[in-house]
C-alpha cells in the first residue's frame, strides 16, 4: 500500500508554513532524495495541490548549474504524457533556492514498495515496465535521455477511476548536475555522486555520449529488481558496483525466483535490455514496449508473433538450463 506522506523529514530550508516561493505555500515536506527536498504545496490563487522540488544548495554552486537547470526545466516542462509527473514551473528565489513545481499525485514511489526486499509479479512488474516505456518513448523522441532512471523516479499512482499509473519524473534532472562526466575515476573521486550506480548504464560510467538506449539499460535494472527483490549487482564500494555494471552478467531471474525459471523468453528480454553494448539493446523504447508487452500475452500469441531474430537468444537459454 502506498503511502503519499514520507515522515521523519526534516526542512533545511525551513520553508513549512512559509510563501517564499510565491505565489505557493509550502503546507509539508512529502520526501527527500539527493537532489533535494519535495514538499506539499498550494497554489494559492487557484488553490490546487502541487508538488515543490527545492535543490539543495550544495548542487547549485555556480551560475552555469543555475543556466543548465534553467535550460533543462524549459524543455523538460514540454513533456505532455499520461505517465510522466507534469512540470508547470520553475525558478529560483531571491536568497538563491532553486526550485521545480509539478503536479501533485497520490501515491507513492517504487522505491517504497521495493525497499524491503519485496518481489512483485511478474504481470505487475511488465504493466509497471511498459507504462515507463510509454514515457520514454514521449521523451526520446522530444531529444530527451532521463539519465537517472531508478525506482525513486518511477511513482506509482492510486488513480481512483482505475488500476495503477506509473508517472516518471525528475527527466533531464541529472543532466544539469553531474555536467559532462568524463570517466569512472571523475564520478568516484568527486565529492558528490549524481546518477545512482546500481542503475547507471556501462556507457554512462564510462563518460562515453548517451542516448536513450541508456535509458533503456537503466530499465532492464529495474524490472530485475521488481522481479528479483534487488537490483544485480551489488558491492561494499561505489566503484565495485560501477565495475560490475560495466563488465558482469547478471545471476538469471530463473535462479532467484523458482516460478520464472523456465520463462527463457523473459530471460531473453532482460537480457536483451541488459545487453552492455548499446547497439546490442533494443533500438528504442517502442521495440522494447512491444517486447515487454508480448511477455503478459497469451502463450499462442507469444509463440505466433514471437520474433525470429530474438530465437537465437532464447535457444542459448534453454541449453544452459537444460
Amino acid at each position: 500500500m502506498c503511502s503519499s506522506v514520507t515522515s521523519g523529514v526534516d526542512d533545511p530550508e525551513g520553508l513549512v508554513g512559509s510563501r517564499r516561493i510565491a505565489p505557493y505555500e509550502i503546507v509539508e515536506v512529502i520526501g527527500r532524495g539527493g537532489m533535494g527536498v519535495v514538499y506539499r504545496a498550494v497554489h494559492l490563487p487557484s488553490q490546487w495541490p502541487v508538488a515543490i522540488k527545492v535543490v539543495s544548495r550544495e548542487l547549485t554552486h555556480d551560475l552555469e548549474v543555475v543556466q543548465r537547470f534553467q535550460r533543462e526545466a524549459s524543455l523538460t516542462g514540454k513533456l505532455r504524457h499520461p505517465n510522466i509527473i507534469r512540470e508547470l514551473d520553475f525558478g529560483c528565489t531571491d536568497d538563491g533556492l532553486l526550485y521545480l513545481v509539478m503536479e501533485y499525485v497520490r501515491g507513492c514511489e517504487l522505491a517504497e514498495v521495493l525497499r524491503h526486499g519485496t518481489q512483485l509479479p511478474l504481470t505487475r512488474a511488465l504493466r509497471v515496465t511498459v507504462q515507463v516505456l510509454h514515457a520514454l518513448e514521449e521523451a526520446h523522441g522530444r531529444g530527451i535521455v532521463h539519465r537517472d532512471l531508478k525506482p525513486a523516479n518511477i511513482f506509482l499512482h492510486d488513480a481512483p477511476e482505475g488500476p495503477e499509473v506509473v508517472k516518471v519524473m525528475d527527466f533531464g534532472v541529472a543532466k544539469v548536475f553531474q555536467g559532462e562526466v568524463r570517466d569512472l575515476a571523475q564520478l568516484t573521486q568527486s565529492g558528490l555522486m549524481v546518477g545512482t550506480p546500481a542503475y547507471m548504464s556501462p556507457e554512462q560510467i564510462l563518460g562515453e555520449p548517451l542516448d536513450g538506449r541508456s535509458d533503456l539499460y537503466s530499465l532492464g535494472i529495474v524490472l530485475y529488481e521488481m522481479l528479483a527483490g534487488a537490483p544485480p549487482f551489488h558491492d561494499d564500494t561505489v566503484a565495485g558496483v560501477m565495475l560490475a555494471q560495466t563488465s558482469d552478467a547478471p545471476r538469471p531471474i530463473g535462479s532467484i525466483r523458482a516460478d520464472l525459471a523456465t520463462d527463457h523468453k523473459l530471460q531473453a528480454v532482460l537480457d536483451w535490455l541488459l545487453s552492455k553494448r548499446p547497439q546490442d539493446r533494443p533500438a528504442n523504447a517502442r521495440e522494447a514496449a512491444a517486447m515487454v508487452q508480448l511477455l503478459s500475452a497469451s502463450g499462442e500469441e507469444i509463440a505466433a508473433r514471437w520474433p525470429s531474430r530474438m530465437e537465437p537468444r532464447v535457444a542459448v537459454l534453454g541449453r544452459r538450463v537444460g
